[in-house]
């Protein structure tokens, strides 16, 4: 999976994600959030390089 949007696309999911759980459980919505912003710093750091 290569796509151009699909970076965009995990973006969009984790932040839903987060603004979702967080009135379920503030853990896992830090933790969904957490997970996203991982993701997105690995994939811009490989762009870079």
């Amino acid at each position: 999976m290569n796509s151009s949007y699909m970076p965009s696309l995990i973006g969009f999911t984790g932040l839903l994600g987060t603004l979702t759980l967080e009135s379920v459980n503030d853990v896992v919505a830090i933790g969904v959030g957490l997970a996203t912003l991982t993701y997105l710093a690995i994939k811009i750091i490989k762009e870079i390089k």
